[in-house]
């Protein structure tokens, strides 16, 4: 690892998707301070938040406005930080997809995001936070965890409209 200066073993083992019988579908919506609001077709809701996510980013944006940019001392950080970070988003993403299936769930989706931060200017302190958010990241891994357990990830759905509109019948 050239950050942090370890040796890393690295193993590459191709798996199989599992089989996956379901038919339900669930409705994610990524927020700032809510991860993730899923909405099951059985009706239920499940919240995962962002918060501990959002301490840690803040904390080690602390540290790092001490030292000296781009300095040994300062990546380590960043990279002890990002380390942290992947680690939560891979416990929600994994308990997520385990309740999916666990639920049934053949399908899932998420409204489309891209574009988010270019069209968005609300200051110096939010857009900090806006671009602290790793909405991709967290895609990313939900669409592979899915793939292995054959649920469908799509990203594609347009947003607008989607608050007001009941995932169950479609009815504003």
């Amino acid at each position: 690892d050239k950050v942090s200066g370890r040796i890393e073993a690295r193993l590459v083992v191709e798996v199989k998707a599992r089989e996956n019988n379901g038919t339900g579908k669930v409705a994610v919506d990524l927020g700032e301070t809510v991860l993730m609001a899923c909405a099951f077709d059985d009706g239920r809701v499940t919240l995962y938040s962002r918060r501990l996510i959002k301490a840690v980013r803040r904390y080690w944006q602390k540290v790092r406005a001490s030292l000296k940019q781009n300095s040994r001392r300062w990546k380590g950080i960043a990279h002890r930080e990002k380390k942290q970070v992947e680690h939560l988003l891979q416990v929600a993403t994994s308990h997520f997809i385990a309740e999916c299936v666990r639920r049934g769930v053949k399908e899932t989706v998420i409204g489309n995001l891209n574009g988010i931060r270019g069209s968005m200017d609300y200051g110096d302190q939010l857009n900090q936070r806006l671009h602290a958010w790793p909405y991709r990241k967290l895609i990313k891994m939900l669409k592979y965890k899915g793939a292995l357990a054959g649920i469908t990830v799509r990203d594609d759905v347009e947003e607008k409209s989607t608050s007001v509109t009941c995932h169950a019948c479609g009815k504003v």
